[in-house]
């Protein structure tokens, strides 16, 4: 079967021809930001194995579409891409079914070899499916069922009688944070953790008990234990995805009778305690932080002038209503300490982009408000050994 190119040697291709090479298909869309930022990696991995290599990027767009992306993208410019492209896809995204992006398929000859993530877009990977004409890599899966094994008999184990199993990293399960169903005849609740890093676990299991009012970056996580990059995706070496094939946990968890979310959390939570040996919980520690207050009465100022006013355009602004709202938009800027709300009131505000705190607190002394730096006891999740 041919295929439409553009940047090829010819204006189509017939897989076939390319059997004696590995083929790397890599759906991608010019919506894709992941995709894009990839090529840059994928180029340099054709330049060095071209005689053993065909990457060929795959996309549903047509090709003036494509054309005007390459020509004008001073990123791909930059980093000189000029991978293969075939446009106008109809064929081959029936045949390689997928719904997220970017999805890559293997091809060796003439077969499908591995349909996995772009993390393993590597030129170790190409050398020993090149050498051993096989290669085990993990599937990428875009249609697994989100019914939890157990209701459907898979776990005999605990689908009759209850209980829970634990185990590693499961190919061709997508990541999912912990769920909870119920047995339409009432004869259970169900909870499942699926490919998910062991403190991401545990948030989404406390999510379901008391949710935090707060972001919870990495100042707000106490860790007790001796390598917390056992726990959370800590590396500067792998890819997120590498790393969770050793490190990601699959769990699930039945009661033979119907209970409310908090109550069933509650037990998978001293549960998953259990099972991994860990002491999972809320406390308070000493940190540094940003401590968001009223200003006094006679410190009010109005430092936003007329002419301000009109240059920051409203479309520009964020509206927010309340402090604790303010103090979340603060420690999702992530240059911060977390920022606690000691003013705690439901004032309405707009607030426009800041590169400082000084910046920032301009706009907040219109509001009567102030944010200065502190120290004091603030809440954490503390991850322990038992």
């Amino acid at each position: 079967m041919e295929h439409r190119l553009l940047n090829y040697k010819s204006a189509k291709v017939n897989l076939d021809e390319l059997q004696d090479k590995v083929v790397i298909l890599d759906f991608f869309d010019t919506y894709c930001s992941n995709c894009i930022a990839a090529m840059p990696k994928l180029q340099k991995l054709q330049d060095k194995l071209g005689d053993k290599l065909q990457i060929i990027v795959v996309t549903w767009q047509d090709s003036a579409t494509i054309t005007k992306f390459f020509r004008t993208n001073q990123y791909l410019k930059e980093n000189k891409v000029k991978l293969p492209i075939i446009v106008s896809d109809t064929l081959l995204s029936k045949l390689i079914v997928h719904k997220g992006l970017p999805h890559v398929a293997w091809l060796y000859k003439n077969k499908v070899a591995a349909i996995t993530f772009a993390d393993f877009s590597k030129a170790e990977h190409v050398e020993r499916l090149y050498q051993e004409g096989k290669i085990q890599l993990p599937l990428k899966n875009d249609f697994e069922s989100n019914e939890p094994k157990t209701a459907l008999g898979w776990n005999g184990a605990i689908a009759d009688k209850g209980g829970s199993v634990l185990t590693g990293y499961s190919d061709g399960v997508p990541e999912r944070g912990f769920t909870i169903y119920r047995d339409t005849m009432g004869y259970g609740t169900y909870g499942t953790i699926k490919n998910t890093p062991i403190l991401a676990a545990y948030i989404s299991i406390y999510t379901k008990i008391r949710k935090p009012k707060f972001l919870l970056n990495k100042e707000r996580i106490a860790w007790e234990v001796a390598d917390s990059s056992k726990y959370s995706y800590l590396s500067d070496k792998l890819s997120s995805r590498e790393w969770l094939l050793e490190h990601g946990i699959c769990y699930e968890r039945k009661i033979m009778r119907n209970v409310d979310d908090a109550e069933f959390s509650k037990s998978a939570l001293e549960d998953l305690n259990q099972l991994l040996g860990l002491d999972v919980y809320w406390d308070e520690r000493i940190k540094d932080c940003l401590e968001l207050k009223k200003l006094p009465a006679n410190k009010v100022k109005r430092q936003i002038t007329i002419s301000d006013k009109n240059n920051m355009k409203s479309e520009d602004k964020l509206p927010v209503e309340g402090t604790d709202v303010l103090a979340f938009v603060v420690d999702m800027a992530k240059k911060y300490p977390p920022c606690i709300d000691l003013a705690k009131t439901d004032i309405k505000m707009e607030i426009g982009q800041f590169r400082t705190l000084e910046e920032l607190n301009q706009q907040l002394a219109t509001y009567g408000l102030v944010i200065s730096k502190g120290r004091r006891a603030i809440e954490v999740l503390v991850v322990s050994k038992k």
